[in-house]
């Protein structure tokens, strides 16, 4: 899966979070309920780590930060 830009080694902790909690099939508005966040404050998160990650889509970003560690899958 080809990226934008290079893979950073670092996303912020609430990056990370919302990348987790959006790996375990969390809508926005639950990920934002979770992390007392506003729907927009999630959506614009989102957007800085496909912008970060050089993702295309939200599932190109959560499988580039799972393969590089930098996230933790859903627990089985």
């Amino acid at each position: 899966m080809p990226t934008r830009g290079p893979l950073p080694g670092r996303l912020s902790a609430r990056q990370r979070r919302v990348l987790e909690l959006s790996a375990t099939g969390a809508t926005v508005a639950e990920v934002a309920t979770r992390l007392d966040l506003a729907d927009g404050e999630v959506r614009a998160c989102l957007s800085s780590i496909l912008d970060a990650l050089g993702a295309g889509s939200k599932l190109e970003a959560l499988l580039l930060a799972l393969r590089a560690g930098l996230i933790e899958g859903p627990s089985r």
